[in-house]
């Protein structure tokens, strides 16, 4: 499995992090069970757990990069 990961990555800026992940792992077919699961441990792994619930577009460039990355995993 290949994760992709743009420069400026297509995120929706007016999404949370927690949903904007939730979307792109429906995207990726990953079986319903198992959403909340996988996002948590990329949330956890990238250390953005606790801005989960923060609007995309305000955060800074660099954790932008990350939530792009966790989408990639």
């Amino acid at each position: 499995i290949i994760g992709f990961t743009p420069d400026y990555p297509p995120i929706y800026p007016y999404d949370t992090v927690e949903s904007y992940l939730k979307f792109i792992a429906h995207l990726k077919n990953i079986p319903s069970q198992f959403v909340h699961t996988c996002v948590t441990r990329c949330l956890e792994m990238l250390d953005l757990f606790k801005l989960r619930n923060s609007y995309i577009c305000t955060l800074s460039k660099g954790m932008q990069q990350r939530v792009n990355i966790a989408q990639a995993i």
